[in-house]
């Protein structure tokens, strides 16, 4: 590096530093403005591009969802009012070619090349390509492919940079300007020392000396060189004498240092073995603290499970609350239900007992019909129970297998079609030609299609209609069931699957319902749940209105 600055005169030396100066730091500034220039160009345009892509998407959502092709074109040509797009192309979800648009204005454009369908921007060659997915309430409708040219930003870094280089040569002249004029005043005084020095150096001549002159950074320049010299003389004399001291030191010192080297032998051997002793009890030491790190990790993960354990207790403690609460409120129902069929069935037995000892035949088949629906109404409520006691029992074994619907469909509506008949209720089933297979348990779905339409024909005014239909949905098959009863409120819906809300409703015929069968229902479709689309169980319903349960099973 020095040999650069071995030529030449102190004030071409100075004239080269500072011009050397101006221009590397001119140019490290330039460059880093054009390139922070050339980034914000940059940014600006992926971001403005970005933008315009998610708009034309959003417009273009109702175009692909109608299949309007015309319109796809119209929102492209909103593209037009940015003259660096090149071109665009929609595809529809499979990744079909939609509508495309292309600026006129541009006469070359590359041959645009699908990556992937995610959203993403990359630039290939003098282009910038982006990927806008086509969407709306996250359902993909579609993609949006956008190609547009970089060449404006090359445009204005070259403008930039041409700039910078005018201002850079103009910096360059005013520093050479500066230059000359300093090394003026600079080089002056050294060039009038740098003589009398050399003429000392020839003559050996120390008792020189300059005049002082100057301003005050010149003059204190001369006046410490007059310093120099007369230090220069004293620490000659001086140096003379130190030079036979020194040689007497030396001799002592060889002596001092025989001496010293033989103690410093004998201690390293002594540090040498404390030392190996160090690094046993090092070893040592860090065992323990390994030993000490296992114990405390122990302990925290002790610390943890306890408090795991803890949170778990007070959770089942929490739940077993709730179930308590639950099954009191159960049982309460249950006491409910069962005293007014037993309180029937006494009355009846009573009354029989009357009408038997005055012959009284009318009544007594009044009382015997009374008597059997009070029995038939408590053989329902304890097979009910029964029921849903194995059911939250896991008593009852999950065999899902595939099984035609239609046909479960058709086998419990021939079950049911006494009971609709007796009161002239229409059932309506459209057969379908194509089978329907869904993977679920055979009894518990036969258990849910006959609740359903027993409830339906119920609470179903005489002459009225129930609808059963079955279709595909997401992922799912649905069956529905529609009645065109009595309905219900709001607020009875909202009770039809708490085990803890007496939800039993009296017939269109007074028939009497336990409020049971709905709940073992939402039991074994719930255990068909595979993902959010299946094992679901809705109830839609307004008074006087009829009532609609749907059911979605997986596909077989």
């Amino acid at each position: 590096m020095t040999s650069i600055f071995n030529f030449g005169s102190i004030s071409a030396k100075l004239k080269l530093i500072i011009v050397g100066i101006t221009i590397s730091i001119t140019i490290v500034a330039f460059s880093v403005l054009a390139y922070n220039q050339y980034h914000t160009n940059r940014t600006d345009l992926e971001q403005n591009l970005t933008v315009n892509a998610k708009l034309i998407a959003d417009y273009a959502v109702t175009t692909i969802v109608f299949d309007d092709v015309k319109g796809a074109e119209d929102v492209l040509s909103k593209l037009d009012q940015i003259e660096y797009v090149v071109s665009a192309n929609i595809y529809d979800s499979t990744g079909k070619f939609f509508a495309a648009y292309r600026n006129i204005a541009i006469q070359t454009s590359p041959k645009f090349k699908i990556i992937n369908f995610v959203d993403s921007l990359y630039y290939e060659n003098d282009y910038i390509n982006i990927v806008q997915n086509i969407s709306y309430d996250n359902n993909n409708y579609g993609y949006l492919f956008i190609t547009a040219t970089t060449s404006q930003l090359k445009h204005k870094l070259k403008n930039y940079i041409i700039f910078l280089i005018i201002l850079l040569v103009i910096l360059i002249v005013i520093s050479y300007i500066l230059a000359n004029v300093l090394q003026k005043i600079i080089s002056k005084p050294i060039k009038f020392l740098t003589q009398i020095a050399e003429e000392i150096s020839q003559s050996n001549n120390y008792s020189l000396r300059v005049k002082p002159q100057g301003t005050n950074e010149i003059f204190s320049l001369y006046k410490e060189f007059n310093n120099m010299l007369d230090k220069i003389n004293i620490h000659q004399t001086e140096r003379d004498i130190a030079n036979k001291n020194l040689q007497k030191l030396n001799s002592e010192l060889d002596e001092i240092v025989k001496n010293k080297t033989n103690e410093l032998r004998n201690a390293l051997a002594i540090l040498e073995a404390e030392n190996i002793e160090r690094k046993k009890a090092q070893e040592t030491l860090s065992q323990v603290n390994e030993d000490l790190r296992i114990s405390q990790q122990t302990m925290y993960d002790d610390a943890l499970l306890l408090q795991e354990l803890n949170n778990k207790l007070i959770e089942s403690e929490e739940e077993l609350k709730q179930l308590n609460e639950m099954k009191n409120k159960f049982f309460s129902i249950i006491a409910h239900d069962l005293k007014n069929p037993l309180t029937v069935i006494l009355g009846s037995v009573d009354l029989l007992q009357i009408y038997y000892n005055k012959n009284n035949p009318e009544k007594i088949e009044f009382q015997i019909q009374r008597l059997k629906e009070g029995v038939l109404f408590f053989r329902s409520l304890l097979s009910n129970l029964l029921e849903w006691a194995r059911a939250q029992s896991g008593s009852i074994s999950f065999k899902p297998e595939k099984l035609s619907i239609p046909a479960m469909i058709n086998y419990n509506i021939q079950s049911v079609k006494a009971m609709a008949d007796s009161k002239k209720i229409l059932l309506n089933y459209l057969e379908i030609e194509n089978e329907i297979y869904v993977f679920a348990d055979e009894n518990m779905i036969n258990t849910v299609i006959r609740n359903l339409l027993t409830n339906a024909i119920k609470f179903t005014n005489e002459n009225g209609e129930i609808s059963v239909n079955v279709y595909h949905e997401k992922n799912c098959v649905s069956i529905e069931v529609k009645d065109s009863g009595i309905g219900m409120s709001q607020e009875d819906v909202e009770k039809l699957f708490r085990i803890d809300v007496n939800a039993s409703t009296i017939g269109k015929s007074k028939e009497k319902g336990t409020g049971l069968g709905l709940i073992i229902c939402k039991d074994f479709v719930t255990k068909h749940k595979n993902d959010e689309h299946t094992g679901n169980l809705t109830v839609s319903s307004e008074l006087n209105n009829g009532s609609t349960f749907k059911f979605t099973l997986p596909i077989g």
